[in-house]
């Protein structure tokens, strides 16, 4: 249903509170907050426009279908539609800012996801409606839009797209014919060994955004096949559901000297280890005056052989009630350096990337920057060596 204030040179639609709580719904399947609130606004646009189209203009169908949707979501937003001969992108955004429109690149430089028009779409969730602002084509896109390299994305001013849609459909009808793509240069081609070694980096949980951790080409060639798609969203969720799943371990515990399996003091640890490694062990770890330190044995498996690294947790309890946090990583009994290459990185409950080290040749431990925290706070820590990943989640 059209809103009666409409603009006559916009499409304003109306979105029913049902439909809003049915697309909220359908997001939870999804693993990921960021991802959770992709999905809503994508679906809830698509149920919106798609029915309200196909009644009052022309045929349209969801490309590559529905049962796409979900791997497509879980990696970038945007909805793709079929009508005729032409493809429809609708870029739905909850910004009230209309100054430009973002296109995310792969819809842009994947040669098979390219389309010839893309519909600028805003989503009003608190008053319930649904305004298309305006369009571009794939040319214009190409020749005008500003490139962002961060977020890979084309930007679009405002001023430089067609804001009366009465002209889009006129020109669909009547115009089936113009040209509106620009040419693309083809993807390259990855071998199935590639897919499958970019499927297992991409799926750990600590990477939030695939789209952004590889070059583009060769994201464009994996998200291109719709096999090796599907197997990275399977891969992603599994393993996400898997981590958020995991109980977060309380930290408060410790200075009730109450610890999880695995955890040991550092005598416990060194044991009989020769008395100037045990002697410099020590001194590290007791240079920050922390209340309680405890370490646990990491099992990285890479190739040629698997690596074993040490966790170094300390504790800290403020006077202001705050906790502070330091984490290290030492090598093992046996061990003088840790591996190069090694990441140790901290994530925030929101699983986005708040600080990280690599380790250099010979590096005798590595640690993150001192945190404070105040309690209830989660983060997760994250150990990654050569592609295998260690985390384990914390509420202090």
């Amino acid at each position: 249903m059209n809103l009666t204030f409409a603009d006559p040179t916009e499409w304003w639609l109306e979105v029913r509170p049902q439909l809003e709580a049915e697309s909220w719904q359908d997001s939870q399947t999804q693993a990921s907050r960021n991802r959770r609130a992709s999905f809503y606004l994508n679906q809830l646009c698509l149920e919106v426009f798609l029915p309200w189209f196909q009644t009052e203009y022309a045929p349209a169908a969801v490309w590559p279908d529905r049962t796409a949707l979900p791997s497509i979501w879980e990696m970038v937003s945007g909805v793709s539609l079929t009508m005729a001969a032409k493809r429809i992108v609708l870029l739905p955004s909850e910004t009230l800012d209309s100054r430009e429109l973002e296109v995310p690149q792969e819809w842009v430089d994947m040669p098979n996801w390219a389309a010839d028009y893309y519909l600028a779409i805003q989503l009003n969730l608190a008053e319930l409606w649904v305004r298309v602002w305006g369009y571009t084509t794939h040319q214009q896109l190409k020749k005008r839009a500003d490139y962002d390299s961060v977020d890979r994305s084309y930007s679009l001013a405002a001023e430089d797209l067609v804001r009366d849609l009465n002209v889009f459909w006129n020109t669909c009808q009547f115009c089936p014919e113009a040209a509106t793509k620009a040419d693309l240069a083809p993807l390259p081609n990855l071998s199935s060994g590639q897919a499958e070694q970019l499927i297992q980096q991409l799926s750990q949980p600590g990477i939030g955004f695939p789209r952004l951790a590889v070059p583009f080409e060769m994201w464009g060639a994996l998200l291109a096949r719709e096999d090796w798609r599907r197997e990275l969203y399977q891969q992603r969720l599994t393993r996400l559901s898997r981590a958020a799943a995991s109980p977060a371990m309380p930290l408060s515990r410790w200075f009730e000297h109450r610890f999880e399996a695995g955890w040991q003091t550092i005598e416990a640890f060194l044991g009989t280890e020769p008395q100037a490694l045990a002697a410099s062990f020590r001194g590290i770890a007791a240079a920050s005056g922390a209340n309680e330190q405890r370490v646990k044995l990491i099992e990285l498996t890479t190739e040629p052989e698997p690596q074993a690294v040490v966790l170094l947790m300390e504790l800290t309890a403020e006077a202001d009630g705050r906790v502070g946090v330091r984490a290290q990583i030492h090598p093992p009994k046996g061990r003088r350096h840790v591996p190069a290459k090694l990441t140790l990185a901290i994530y925030s409950a929101a699983d986005e990337l708040l600080q990280s080290i690599q380790s250099r040749q010979q590096d005798d431990y590595i640690q993150l920057p001192h945190f404070w925290c105040m309690p209830g706070t989660e983060f997760r820590l994250q150990v990654e060596l050569d592609g295998d990943r260690f985390s384990e989640n914390f509420v202090v």
